[in-house]
């Protein structure tokens, strides 16, 4: 049962990129979704695996980070770093296949939705490749599985420093086997909450962020940053994430008293990197929808359909609307 939200009574309305760009799809499937009590949604495949995908990389983060200052490297051979490498990141991967097909299937079973083995198959496959890479050249390689030689008590020291200790070290190249990434998770699947934004009592704003690094950026100051995960990223919905992302930036300057340097979206299906910097959103714009869109929730009496056949076939409450998309509306 989706979580309905009641707008009188002094209750508070609790905004989200969601809501708001559901209201500004269709005001009559928002109120099917948030404000009607008798409306069940019944989400679809892709939502279901776009939530397991989100369940898969949080475990793997985390995981990354739990192990990242272990030290089990008992040997200087090339060969056997190697092979602790493989089986450290094989054991990632594994964890998070057997995420992701956990909550896959439990949330089909809990929502009666049948799911084709074929994605099961085809998510093992994403998975595995997107862990590579984030492996290869995102995140920071940890320490023990660097074929160098560091002193043991520097292994408590922050991924900066050792990381620059590896660099000093670093002049055979067949001591390079993975590369050197240059960010390092500090939260990950982060909700938090903003009260009466702009100073609107009663109206709060909740985001989730997927993951916020701490990317190493040399000589320089180390810069905050935004990640965000999704299937596909599909350039005719560019502007929709990016509105995603304008909320995040604005929420995160809010919530830290600094802004976020930059945010990376990222498409978990080809490997593409869409990098966004901060100069890129006005958070004043930002606050004035989020209020603004509010404050019409809060007002409207009619919440009126906007049907087309692109925006019926993906809602997951169209079998309790009455309205149905014209040949006008084909878009």
């Amino acid at each position: 049962m989706s979580k309905k939200i009641v707008l009188n009574g002094g209750n508070r309305l609790m905004m989200s990129y969601t809501k708001l760009n559901t209201y500004l799809t269709c005001p009559q499937q928002f109120k099917l979704i948030y404000l009607d009590q008798n409306v069940e949604s019944i989400p679809t495949v892709p939502m279901l695996r776009g939530s397991a995908y989100h369940e898969a990389l949080a475990n793997f983060a985390n995981h990354y980070k739990k192990t990242f200052f272990t030290n089990n490297n008992n040997s200087n051979g090339i060969d056997t770093i190697e092979h602790q490498a493989i089986d450290w990141s094989s054991n990632i991967m594994d964890k998070a296949i057997k995420t992701f097909n956990f909550h896959l299937i439990s949330s089909a079973k809990a929502s009666k939705v049948f799911v084709e083995r074929d994605i099961l198959n085809e998510a093992k496959e994403i998975i595995q490749r997107h862990i590579l890479r984030e492996l290869s050249y995102v995140l920071c390689p940890p320490p023990n599985l660097v074929p160098l030689k560091i002193d043991p008590e520097l292994m408590s020291e922050p991924p900066k420093v050792l990381k620059a200790i590896i660099e000093e070290q670093k002049t055979n190249k067949e001591n390079i086997y993975l590369s050197m990434g240059k960010r390092f998770p500090i939260h990950i699947e982060k909700e938090e909450t903003l009260k009466d934004i702009g100073g609107k009592p009663g109206i709060d704003l909740v985001v989730i962020f997927d993951r916020i690094d701490i990317e190493y950026d040399g000589d320089k100051e180390d810069k905050n940053v935004i990640v965000e995960y999704k299937t596909r990223v599909s350039p005719a919905y560019l502007h929709a994430f990016k509105l995603q992302l304008a909320i995040y930036h604005y929420a995160f300057k809010k919530l830290y008293g600094k802004p976020a340097d930059r945010s990376y979206l990222t498409d978990i299906t080809n490997g593409r990197i869409y990098c966004f910097d901060d100069s890129l959103f006005n958070p004043k714009e930002v606050e004035d929808l989020l209020v603004e869109t509010a404050e019409k929730i809060q007002n409207d009496i009619e919440f009126k359909a906007e049907p087309t056949f692109i925006k019926c076939q993906n809602c997951t409450v169209k079998q309790y609307c009455k309205f149905k998309p014209t040949l006008k509306g084909k878009n």
